[in-house]
């Protein structure tokens, strides 16, 4: 069972992560102007949002590869919803989904 701690906190990483891909869909969606596709951001965040833990024996650390970060970032911001308010809607119905 998780204790009310890990519950924030669980929650507050999902937040980042939610700001964080919004941020980078709306500077993907200047690609036109900015020059920073998807792709673009996905090589400078992927390793830095995706960095494996330096707990992890070397062999692990190794398996999680910077391509594999680098795709899986930028499949995150292609997919990512345009409007924030699409996004805040699915939590509600996932909030009280759990109610």
């Amino acid at each position: 069972m998780l204790t009310a701690d890990v519950v924030v906190m669980v929650t507050c990483i999902q937040d980042t992560l939610v700001f964080m891909l919004d941020h980078l869909k709306r500077i993907s969606l200047k690609s036109s102007v900015n020059q920073m596709t998807s792709s673009n951001l996905a090589v400078i965040f992927g390793p830095l949002l995706l960095c494996p833990s330096p707990h992890l024996d070397q062999d692990r650390r190794l398996a999680l590869n910077f391509d594999q970060q680098i795709q899986l970032v930028k499949y995150l911001i292609d997919v990512w919803p345009d409007n924030r308010g699409q996004l805040a809607s699915l939590r509600i119905l996932t909030e009280n989904a759990t109610l």
